[in-house]
Formats: C-alpha cells, sequence, structure tokens
C-alpha cells in the first residue's frame, strides 16, 4: 500500500506528529514474515549533539527501534520529545513536508526506489541489528532517501525485521 494514512501505521500516541512520512507498507507474508513492514521517513530537529536523551542507550536520530503492536501499529522506542520542530528548523521541515505531499498527490511509486539486495549496502559502516537471542534481524529493504527528498543529499533508510522481538529497526547513513 502506498502512502498509508499514518493512523494506519503509527499507534495512537505518535500518529498525531507531523513528523513521520508513512512510504509504503509492505506485505511480505510470502516470505514467511506476517507483520506488515511500514516504510516511514521520519523528520528529526537535529540539535547537533551526537547522544539525546529522547532516545534509549545506543541509539539516536539516526538509529531508532519501532516495536510492532498487535494491531501490526508501530510504536516508536524514542519519546514524543524528539519530535519537537524548533523555530531553525522549521524551514527544513516544511521543505519536507512539501515534498512528501507532492510525492503522495503524484502517486509516486516508491517501490522504484526500494532496493532489496541480499545484504545491505551499506554507505559507512556495517550495522546489521541483533535481537535478544542474538540472532540476526532479517534485511528488509533500503531505500534511496535522495532521490525522493532531494534536499537531504546522499542518505539511505535501511530498514530490518525481527519476528522474536516483534520490532522494526530503522537506520539511516550518509556518505
Amino acid at each position: 500500500m502506498l502512502y498509508p494514512e499514518k493512523e494506519n501505521v503509527l499507534c495512537p500516541d505518535y500518529a498525531g506528529f507531523d513528523n513521520f512520512f508513512p512510504l509504503v507498507t509492505l506485505d511480505l507474508s510470502h516470505k514467511g514474515i506476517m507483520d506488515k513492514i511500514h516504510i516511514i521517513y521520519v523528520s528529526f530537529n537535529y540539535n547537533g549533539r551526537p547522544e539525546d536523551e529522547n532516545f534509549p542507550p545506543e541509539e539516536s536520530m539516526g538509529n531508532f527501534t519501532f516495536d510492532i503492536n498487535p494491531d501490526n501499529l508501530y510504536k516508536p522506542s524514542f519519546s514524543t520529545n524528539a519530535l519537537v520542530i524548533t523555530e531553525q528548523y522549521r524551514i527544513h521541515f516544511e521543505r519536507t513536508e512539501k515534498l512528501y505531499r507532492q510525492l503522495k498527490d503524484n502517486k509516486k511509486d516508491i517501490l522504484e526506489f526500494l532496493r532489496t539486495p541480499k545484504e545491505p549496502d551499506w554507505l559507512q559502516n556495517d550495522l546489521t541489528p541483533f535481537n535478544s537471542l542474538g540472532d540476526k534481524y532479517n534485511f528488509i529493504c533500503q531505500l534511496e532517501l535522495e532521490l525522493l527528498f532531494e534536499h537531504v543529499g546522499n542518505m539511505y533508510l535501511y530498514v530490518f525485521y525481527d519476528a522474536h522481538d516483534k520490532k522494526v529497526k530503522y537506520f539511516y547513513q550518509c556518505d
């Protein structure tokens, strides 16, 4: 499903925030994945600090997790405070919002920008996550964000999934 509504991908505590740009919901049941995988671009207010109290340890705005609830809705690992848009960031945010609306209005096929190599084509170092049992998450896809949101530069979104922990892990990397 292209451009699903936020209410259909996010738990109610987060669905009202404008920072989430749902791009596509993947049905991968043919690959044995029963949970719906939502690909969402999340726009954070960059504060210039590598650590941020709004994220759990070992996570950041470039590395975060969504828990999957029984209704296939995502609950982010970060607090709602991570979604505050400051005046200094507003211009960047509004440009992202405008580009997203254009993509959605033009029904741009996001699937042509999704890549599903056997292993991720990391722009930087390998960040493949492991679940609570020590097993690797399943690599789902990577998305070349610069092809969609030209102002972000050469940036990829990597998406991983784990059925045991019911989590989806997102990584952003730029070169």
